[in-house]
């Protein structure tokens, strides 16, 4: 009997254990918060390489309805891909907020504004968000904010500053060797700006005067007067937006979304003309009869028959005040 007992524990025993151990295991990989963890992780390492198709397949529509911190990242995609215009409100974009998590005060939120930042050129401001985002960790920075403070105070010509965190960095086993290298932390750079001066903009928590800013002191690129023409469109200023497309519209045919603000601001305002704009015969056509539909007062059926439009966006009511379901940490 004694035999037999330890015979089956010898082979029990070990059975057990390795079915407790995968059991465990199943238990962490499956449980909902660590797979939330890992989608945001991956999120955010996609775009810090600027793996925008990456950051566009796990940031979709769905995901930020329901997350959307997601949101500014899948927008900052389209942006550098050049499909901001004709892409946004097919996300539930609520006002400029939605593009920046300029309201958010989380680690999360200024990560996210450094690359925003670095993307516009604006190197000074990207470090300054950088710095922000190490005050919400417990030790008051990591060796991802240290990476990347060697790399923006390179670009903005602080050797010295870029050689402090260096010789932070020298001291971890896991980056001894790191210090020789200048390490991007991008795999590849935004598409540069033009004749910008050597004046620190004013940034402030307002995105919308934020890029406004950046385009005058000549941080001039196609994201960047993007960003500007959109964030004017997500916050239903049209008077802004019509001004800022005086400046830099020319004769080619126009987005599709702003193809759809002019006709909107100059139906609202007869005063402007949307002759000077290229727009084409199938958006006249179908803000026609999304018009026609609205003055029927059949509103749903507008936002069915048109429902990723700027259109449907800007005449969304439930969309003009903040949610009262803020979800701000």
């Amino acid at each position: 009997a004694l035999l037999v007992y330890w015979v089956v524990g010898r082979l029990v025993r070990p059975i057990f254990s390795a079915l407790a151990v995968c059991a465990t295991v199943a238990v962490l990989v499956l449980l909902p918060v660590v797979r939330q963890a890992e989608q945001w992780n991956r999120l955010e390492y996609a775009a810090l390489h600027y793996d925008w198709d990456e950051v566009l397949r796990i940031a979709t529509p769905g995901r930020c309805k329901d997350k959307p911190e997601m949101m500014p990242y899948a927008l900052l995609a389209l942006g550098e891909r050049g499909e901001l215009p004709t892409r946004m409100f097919c996300y539930p974009i609520e006002n400029a907020e939605s593009m920046t998590l300029e309201g958010w005060r989380s680690h999360r939120a200024y990560t996210f504004q450094t690359l925003l930042y670095a993307c516009t050129g604006c190197y000074v401001e990207a470090a300054h968000r950088n710095s922000m985002s190490g005050t919400y960790l417990c030790h008051g920075t990591s060796f991802g904010n240290l990476r990347r403070s060697v790399w923006l105070y390179e670009n903005i010509h602080a050797g010295a500053l870029a050689d402090k965190y260096r010789s932070i960095l020298s001291r971890s086993l896991l980056h001894h060797n790191w210090k020789h290298a200048a390490a991007p932390v991008r795999s590849s750079k935004p598409i540069a700006t033009e004749n910008h001066t050597d004046t620190i903009p004013a940034i402030t928590d307002q995105f919308l005067y934020n890029m406004a800013v950046l385009v005058n002191e000549g941080y001039v690129s196609r994201p960047n007067i993007d960003r500007m023409l959109c964030a004017a469109l997500a916050q239903r200023d049209l008077s802004s937006f019509m001004k800022f497309m005086e400046g830099v519209a020319g004769r080619q045919e126009l987005a599709t979304h702003y193809q759809e603000a002019i006709l909107v601001a100059t139906m609202l305002q007869p005063s402007l003309s949307a002759n000077k704009y290229r727009i084409s015969a199938s958006v006249r056509s179908a803000f026609q009869r999304f018009s026609t539909l609205m003055s029927r007062h059949q509103v749903q059926a507008a936002k069915a028959a048109f429902p990723h439009s700027f259109w449907s966006f800007y005449f969304d009511e439930s969309n003009r005040f903040p949610s009262t379901n803020d979800k701000r940490p």
